[in-house]
């Protein structure tokens, strides 16, 4: 009882159509907050199997929140929440190997095209998991944005673009020269969540402008997420 509790606050702060941050977010004043708050975590699911049922919960939930809404907008807001707050609440510290496949948080490994495409999948989209997750990132990104896709030398055009969205909300899927990930337009910030190869550190959520990973690209192909 206390587990399925827990389980339907994070959902509620997640989902918030208000922009509330979820305590289980990362803080304009704290960007450390995700990694403390995965800590949280692994102390309140005292064990992986708690931590797997508990994110399968928030799925389902999720999905079942999903299928209510009616606005395009509703929508929307409801994806960003998801991949803003959510799947780095509970994924954040998975660690990163060429050949992680895994698909649960928290157990085993998952490269970064197989952390995009197997996190998308359980949000509803039904994409070729597998598949996409092996070739390069731009055959991901024009699956998923519909083909509209743009395409930028060097970080500066990049963010130049972001700031010019009037959205303030917007998730985005971002290939990297060798890598892949989400990008999230939060206000003025821009966040990179993605499963990082550098130190072989694992999934994480990072402002770009202070990624290693994301900076180290020399182009870069960015397409808007489409809904599930």
């Amino acid at each position: 009882m206390r587990l399925a509790y827990l389980i339907f606050v994070v959902f509620l702060f997640s989902c918030s159509q208000q922009n509330q941050h979820s305590p289980l977010s990362i803080t304009e004043n704290k960007t450390n907050s995700v990694a403390e708050s995965t800590e949280e975590m692994k102390s309140v699911y005292n064990d992986l199997e708690t931590v797997s049922a508990a994110y399968i919960s928030f799925l389902d939930g999720w999905k079942r929140k999903y299928s209510t809404l009616e606005s395009v907008q509703e929508k929307n807001e409801l994806l960003f929440h998801a991949v803003k707050d959510s799947l780095p609440y509970f994924w954040t510290g998975t660690e990163w190997d060429f050949n992680g496949m895994s698909r649960e948080p928290q157990h085993g490994q998952v490269a970064c095209g197989y952390f995009v495409t197997n996190t998308l999948t359980d949000l509803g989209y039904r994409i070729r998991r597998i598949y996409l997750a092996q070739q390069a990132a731009s055959v991901m990104i024009e699956k998923l944005s519909h083909n509209k896709v743009k395409r930028f030398v060097g970080e500066d055009l990049l963010f130049q673009h972001l700031s010019d969205l009037k959205e303030e909300h917007v998730v985005f899927l971002i290939g990297l020269d060798y890598h892949v990930g989400y990008l999230i337009k939060d206000g003025s910030k821009v966040y990179f969540l993605h499963s990082d190869y550098i130190n072989r550190s694992g999934v994480k959520l990072e402002l770009a402008a202070e990624s290693q990973a994301f900076l180290a690209s020399e182009k870069y192909v960015l397409g808007r997420l489409v809904l599930p």
